[in-house]
């Protein structure tokens, strides 16, 4: 589908379907009926012009919106005319979707508010499904962006410096300006907030999490650079898009186990193997929880084979074995199900299920850098089961 389709209106677009109605008619009817042909072509050819001329407000603000979106976030030349305001023209006349709009009267106003860091154990949502969203309000803190970008050469040119760190949310109810709003931090730096829009969804989502103990981390872009205008002045213009997990992605569909658990985070995708002999225990599961996200449990075991034993990594879904993973990616996985065990945990990873009735695939998405499970498993010093016992976690 063209561009210029899919920022019709819903008039436009049945305006162009009736055309090619009448065009394909006058097509058919060319030879056998001359005259009733000529008429529907240049009812189809009228129609359809005047379809195209007269797109409405609504096709125009959805095309305007999808470009803001394919913009490129180290693109802030068409970006900040539209979102940020200029010595000329402090209040820019607002070119983006309504919903900046609406949210950029509540950011101005909250330029000299500051809302507490988030604070907790940083909540990684459990499954993949999100939605990306622009946050709004970040040329009301330059100084934030200066600290990020501090000692970063691109800053000061014109692509600027781009960071892909995570960004922690702050459920802010004391906020003055909006009692659902939603702050973003990246690096403890304040950034910006969620759209007004959005916030008023989202708040009570990020709100539980705090209630926990826990602050929700998203995967995020930030970018930023220093412009110089047109009268000499130097200017801070930053973009920072946030991905947002659907409610349903938060946590696993079949729970966590109840004994004293840690999560790994997320690496790679690992398959498993061997489900094929597991068939009566994976279609009830596929059954209920398919292609959401749900917890895996692993642990090492020792198997026995005709003439050997062979170290593998078992997994379980539910508490009931499902499959193991290959001998490669159980030698590659050994050292951090062993260093969790040590401490009287139970490694618990993130993974989905698909298939048929015919096959049941179960994947994992599991840390396996040997450096980076090393780094994470100091991570987890004073961490033993007694300690998680005693420990709550999010709802």
């Amino acid at each position: 589908m063209s561009k210029s389709e899919k920022s019709l209106s819903p008039a436009g677009a049945l305006g162009f379907t009736v055309a090619a109605i009448l065009t394909v008619g006058g097509l058919l009817t060319l030879f056998t009926e001359p005259t009733i042909a000529i008429v529907l072509l240049l009812g189809g050819g009228l129609i359809g012009w005047g379809s195209w001329l007269g797109r409405g407000p609504e096709g125009r603000s959805q095309r305007r919106d999808r470009e803001s979106a394919r913009t490129p976030i180290n693109d802030a030349t068409s970006w900040s005319v539209r979102y940020l305001p200029s010595p000329d023209n402090p209040e820019p006349t607002w070119r983006g979707s309504s919903e900046v709009e609406r949210a950029f009267e509540v950011s101005s106003k909250q330029r000299d508010y500051h809302p507490p860091a988030p604070e907790g154990a940083p909540f990684e949502a459990w499954g993949s499904r999100e939605e990306g969203v622009e946050v709004v309000g970040e040329f009301a803190r330059p100084d934030s962006f200066r600290k990020l970008f501090r000692g970063d050469r691109g800053f000061r040119t014109e692509d600027g410096a781009e960071i892909n760190d995570a960004a922690l949310l702050l459920a802010d109810p004391r906020n003055p300006y909006d009692k659902r709003a939603v702050a973003v931090f990246v690096r403890g730096q304040h950034v910006g907030y969620i759209p007004r829009g959005v916030a008023a969804d989202y708040h009570s989502v990020v709100m539980n999490l705090q209630r926990h103990g826990h602050a929700l981390q998203v995967r995020a872009r930030t970018w930023a650079a220093i412009r110089t205008r047109t009268n000499g002045a130097k200017k801070v213009v930053a973009r920072v898009r946030v991905y947002l997990p659907t409610e349903d992605q938060l946590h696993p569909d079949n729970g966590v186990p109840d004994e004293p658990h840690v999560p790994v985070p997320r690496g790679r995708k690992v398959q498993v193997t061997g489900e094929e002999r597991h068939m009566d225990v994976l279609m009830p599961l596929l059954r209920q929880h398919g292609g959401a996200p749900v917890a895996a449990v692993l642990r090492s075991i020792v198997e026995q084979r005709p003439r050997s034993q062979v170290e593998l990594v078992q997994v379980e879904l539910s508490g009931t074995r499902v499959g193991v993973l290959s001998s490669t990616q159980s030698q590659n996985l050994m050292a951090l199900v062993r260093g969790v065990e040590e401490r009287g945990l139970l490694p618990v990873v993130r993974g989905e299920l698909r298939g048929n009735e015919a096959k049941v695939n179960v994947a994992l998405d599991v840390l396996r850098d040997h450096d980076e499970v090393l780094a994470w498993l100091q991570t987890l010093a004073g961490r033993t089961a007694s300690s998680e016992a005693h420990a709550g976690g999010p709802e």
